[in-house]
């Protein structure tokens, strides 16, 4: 978490990242989407992140979703795997605010 804005608001980045990469730690480890796909080999979990921000204390956080696809891949599905991330993200923080 970065919290070096001088308004006093926290920058989180997130991507998902599938748990074979964190093994490696290879330079190929990619920013994945939040698809359908990529929750399901990824390791990050909206819930468990906005719960651990509640706990952390933080008034005022920015996430900043950080996608970085293949420099190969079609221009129409990176802007839908960003769609699908979006969606992914509101829907989370729909439920987290309804508790």
């Amino acid at each position: 978490m970065q919290t070096s804005s001088p308004s006093g608001t926290a920058r989180v980045r997130i991507d998902q990242t599938e748990r074979l990469a964190l093994k490696r730690r290879s330079l190929y480890a990619r920013r994945e989407p939040f698809t359908l796909w990529h929750n399901a080999t990824g390791i990050i979990d909206a819930q468990r992140v906005l719960t651990a921000l509640d706990r952390s204390g933080a008034q005022h956080v920015k996430l900043i979703l950080e996608v970085i696809p293949p420099f190969q891949q079609d221009d129409g599905a990176v802007v839908s795997d960003l769609r699908e991330s979006c969606k992914y993200w509101r829907a989370a923080l729909a439920a987290h605010a309804r508790g």
